[in-house]
């Protein structure tokens, strides 16, 4: 009995972990024939909707992410400016898009690995202003 219950927990474990991987990267199919909707970027209207829609994001972060390394990309999220809006849809584990008025993006993915390779993909753009990972603030004494 010991060992079915321990086969069930990681079957179970395991269809959680595709679930949470395809809903963060939109990897549903539509109606339509399997065609992949972009992903939905929420607009905030002001400096304060913005920054309350990031804090939020921050503080949920951990329900989202599914593989993390340690480093500069350890939150799996980037902090961008951009002339004009983008697609994110390229981009695999995207979960969430948060943009304010001014062009100001935060970006959530899944896994630090395609942070990473998002953020060195979205520098090349010429649109982009710039994009950094959105990395923990460490507090010093003195």
């Amino acid at each position: 009995m010991k060992i079915y219950r321990e086969r069930l927990a990681a079957v179970i474990t395991a269809c959680v972990c595709v679930f949470i991987l395809c809903s963060c990267s939109g990897a549903w199919a539509d109606e339509k024939g399997g065609e992949i909707e972009k992903v939905k970027v929420l607009h905030a209207k002001t400096s304060m909707e913005y920054f309350k829609a990031v804090s939020d994001l921050v503080k949920n972060a951990d329900t989202m992410i599914v593989s993390k390394n340690e480093g500069e990309y350890e939150s799996a999220r980037l902090i961008l400016k951009s002339k004009e809006a983008l697609d994110y849809s390229p981009y695999e584990g995207v979960c969430q898009v948060i943009a304010d008025p001014e062009g100001h993006y935060t970006v959530q993915f899944s896994s630090s690995e395609w942070a990473q390779k998002a953020g060195e993909a979205l520098a090349k753009l010429d649109c982009v202003e710039y994009v950094e990972p959105d990395g923990e603030m460490k507090g010093f004494s003195g």
